[in-house]
């Protein structure tokens, strides 16, 4: 039987790249991500790279454009189809560009080190069902030295959702654990979801022995608010600088909706079982 996230993003997956490519502000969102763990990349050719939880693939390709061996996974088949549509309007063979079916919890379809890079966008640790078998999952998979950059859903963002539906109960309790849901319009689509703070999310990479090399929050400054401003290119830029100025500040992560972690498996397999 499949997973409610798995039969949302199914269902979704035909206008998920309307929603979050035409728009200034996701826009702003990827330049963001994208200037963060660009200095982490591997800086050997064709180094492996898993886009684990890829989607429709647009960090895929834009890897793949960069020169990595990349391959995508997604429990989703319908994100992975529209990947593979995609992949053949920019031209790339099926087999220059893997796509692979794998829950991020048991990447099961790949071999102990197989990658030297894993990426985890769109927030896939947040959405598993287990958070620290995802991350055992990935560190099987990543060869000693390899980097992992995962972006998660950042619990101190989510503080202002508990009180707009005036249950300080609920607070209490998703502070205690960062476990709450999806908000599908649908209630019947609805899939649990973890949020997490600065510390939880170190402390989660670092329970496999990961090194943290940096940690960001996206976006620390409110341009969701204010979209209209991303609108004229010189704001955009001057914004854009001014976010990546501020935005791995300790004091700034809990104005962020989203946490951006970048770490280092050990060099010699010294991690946990």
């Amino acid at each position: 039987m499949k997973q409610k996230v798995e039969k949302y993003y199914d269902r979704v997956a035909g206008r998920y790249d309307d929603t979050y490519e035409r728009s200034p502000y996701w826009d702003f969102y990827r330049r963001v991500t994208w200037e963060h763990f660009k200095p982490f990349l591997p800086r050997e050719a064709h180094a492996r790279v898993l886009d684990a939880g890829g989607g429709t693939g647009p960090w895929a390709l834009r890897l793949h454009k960069a020169g990595f061996r990349v391959t995508l996974s997604d429990l989703s088949d319908g994100m992975l189809e529209r990947a593979r549509r995609r992949f053949a309007e920019a031209g790339i063979a099926a087999d220059a560009l893997p796509i692979v079916r794998a829950d991020i919890t048991d990447l099961e379809p790949f071999a102990d080190a197989s990658f030297d890079l894993v990426l985890a966008q769109g927030d896939p640790l947040s959405y598993s069902s287990h958070p620290a078998k995802a991350m055992k999952s990935i560190d099987r998979v990543l060869a000693p030295g390899g980097v992992l950059v995962a972006s998660v859903d950042a619990k101190y963002g989510g503080i202002d959702h508990w009180f707009q539906k005036k249950d300080v109960a609920g607070l209490e309790k998703f502070l205690r654990d960062g476990r709450t849901e999806w908000l599908a319009h649908d209630r019947k689509e609805r899939f649990p979801l973890t949020m997490f703070s600065p510390d939880e999310l170190t402390a989660l990479v670092r329970a496999r022995g990961f090194e943290v090399l940096s940690l960001a929050g996206k976006l620390v400054l409110p341009v969701r608010q204010w979209p209209e401003l991303l609108e004229d290119k010189e704001a955009f830029a001057r914004l854009l600088r001014l976010e990546l100025s501020l935005h791995r500040e300790p004091a700034l992560l809990g104005r962020a909706s989203h946490l951006e972690i970048v770490a280092r498996k050990p060099a010699a397999d010294g991690g946990a079982s």
